[in-house]
């Protein structure tokens, strides 16, 4: 009996170590089901945010092709020809000229002046920081004499803008401007640019075109055409007919894209610039640069 008392007391201090390693691994288990609760819940806040942001995008996007029904056009082709005779007009005598503009006015071309191309989309904002160095310059040029202006309003990045086709709708309003309103088309551009929209926007609603064209004195009984549709038919280069119904110049639009594409290469950017058919390789958004060449063009 003398030893049973040593000998308890080690048995009693091994149940103690092992029951105190049984409370260690009890917390140790209860700790990491806390962190695998709290890792399963952040995931699913995570996926739900995503899912919540994906689900908003597309309600988004349905709603504006739901309101903007009839502006789509198709994908441009790579080669295109004038509309067929039972489609729109264009707002130039060939239907894959630009807008034409010069000392004349809209639509005239003048062979013996400096020809001036430039190719722009009024999503692009390199385009607007173009506009913003050179529109000015352009502005005084045409007014001076001795040169012509075609701008070539293009549809690039419609895809950029939720399925509004804000890139069509806006180049539709300058067609629409050089049409009824020739005179405010230069003013007309440099609102557009002021205000425009950022990429991955739906862009200006058509309210708000209206509201930059009032800013560059178009009459209301002009600006109020620019949501008009006509239905019709026309051909891409590859003798596919398109029938439907659009703004009135989104035809027009389609296949100005399209040729541009064909003439110039599908990589090609926007602003782009030609001078007399060569390339203006200068600094395209500071002043300058790109009236000392059209200058050098004219001698």
């Amino acid at each position: 009996m003398a030893n049973n008392g040593p000998e308890r007391s080690a048995a009693a201090r091994r149940e103690a170590a092992r029951e105190a390693a049984r409370q260690r691994r009890v917390q140790q288990e209860r700790r990491a089901a806390r962190h695998r609760l709290l890792v399963i819940v952040a995931v699913s806040v995570a996926v739900l945010v995503v899912v919540g942001a994906f689900t908003a995008v597309l309600l988004e996007s349905r709603h504006n092709a739901t309101t903007h029904p009839d502006i789509a056009y198709g994908q441009a082709s790579s080669t295109v020809q004038p509309p067929a005779a039972d489609s729109v007009d264009a707002p130039a005598p060939n239907a894959l000229d630009g807008l034409i503009i010069n000392a004349k006015g809209i639509g005239t071309d003048n062979p013996s002046d400096v020809h001036v191309a430039v190719y722009l989309d009024f999503q692009c904002p390199y385009c607007a920081e173009f506009e913003k160095a050179n529109g000015p310059v352009l502005a005084r040029l045409i007014e001076q004499g001795g040169v012509t202006v075609v701008y070539h309003p293009l549809a690039f990045l419609d895809r950029y803008s939720k399925n509004t086709l804000y890139s069509t709708r806006a180049a539709n309003a300058a067609a629409v401007v050089a049409h009824g309103a020739g005179d405010r088309l230069l003013p007309f551009l440099s609102a557009l640019y002021a205000h425009q929209p950022p990429e991955n926007s739906p862009g200006l609603t058509d309210a708000q075109i209206v509201d930059a064209a009032r800013e560059a004195g178009v009459s209301d009984a002009v600006s109020a055409t620019f949501a008009n549709t006509v239905s019709g038919t026309f051909q891409d280069g590859a003798g596919n007919a398109h029938a439907g119904t659009w703004r009135t110049y989104a035809p027009w639009v389609y296949m100005l894209t399209a040729q541009a594409q064909k003439d110039l290469g599908r990589g090609f950017g926007t602003p782009l610039v030609m001078i007399n058919g060569q390339q203006f390789t200068g600094d395209l958004y500071t002043a300058g640069d790109l009236e000392r060449a059209i200058s050098a063009a004219k001698r």
